[in-house]
This record gives C-alpha cells, structure tokens and sequence, in this order.
C-alpha cells in the first residue's frame, strides 16, 4: 500500500510535528492544519521529497522555518498560517519552482519579501505577507481586503 493523501485537520493533536509521518515517503499530500502540535519542524520533513500540497497552518510551531523544506521541491501548496515562527522568509524558496500558492498570514514571519520569489514563475497567490489581504501574481487580483494599515 502506497498512502497518499493524508489528512488529519481540525483535532486536537498535540506535542511536537510527528517524525513518524516522515517515513511515509510516498505522500503527496500532508494536511495536519488546526491541531495543537507545538516546537520545531523537524529536519526529517525533507524525506519527504513526493509533497505536493503541505499543510501546516493553525497550529503552534515555532522558530525558523527549517532548511530541511528546501528540500521538498514538488511542492505546489505550502500553508503555514497562523503559527509563531520567527525570522525571515528564507531565500531557499526558490528551490519551489513548481509553488502555486504560498500562504503565511498571521504566520509571525518578519522582514522583507526576498527577491528570490522572483523565480517562483508557477506561483499565482501570495497570501497575506503583510497583513493586506492576497496578492496576486499574473493576471487575476484575488482580494486586497486585510487589516493593514492605509494605502
């Protein structure tokens, strides 16, 4: 058996990111949004190489976003919202050069935009880097509502 798609969203799991999913090396896409899994995201995530979709968002992970996810190159949706990361936007990035939607907001994510999101060409929705709603890149505006400042 080959698991695929593993979806474990809106519970009340808790304790650190569970590095037994890491050897599920087949899994395309990991969806444990809206739990109370706190701490670190493991260096073992890069095994993951096959994600497409990660989903990571309304939990309580902390610190810098681990260089290990420079590693998941397939990836075309990565949400990270609503945690309490810290530091920049990591210029590995833009080893994701099939990322469609990043999305960060309320992610406590700090500093500049790196340019490197330049050669993100695939990516279509930046959600929420500064608190102003979705930006969009191409030829659709999404939404520009948010609670930012003026304009």
């Amino acid at each position: 058996m080959r698991l695929i798609t593993l979806i474990l969203k809106i519970n009340r799991l808790s304790g650190p990111f569970p590095t037994t999913l890491t050897s599920i090396t087949s899994l395309q896409y990991l969806n444990i949004h809206g739990n109370d899994f706190s701490g670190l995201i493991p260096e073992q995530i890069a095994a993951l190489t096959n994600l497409e979709s990660l989903y990571l968002s309304s939990n309580d992970f902390t610190g810098k976003l681990s260089f290990a996810l420079a590693n998941l190159t397939n990836l075309k949706e990565l949400v990270i919202s609503d945690n309490n990361f810290t530091g920049k936007i990591p210029n590995f990035i833009s080893r994701w050069r099939q990322i469609q939607t990043l999305e960060v907001q309320g992610s406590s994510l700090e500093g500049p935009i790196p340019s490197s999101i330049s050669l993100l060409t695939q990516l279509n929705n930046l959600y929420d880097f500064f608190h102003l709603g979705v930006f969009s890149i191409g030829w659709v505006v999404v939404w520009g509502g948010g609670g930012g400042g003026g304009g």
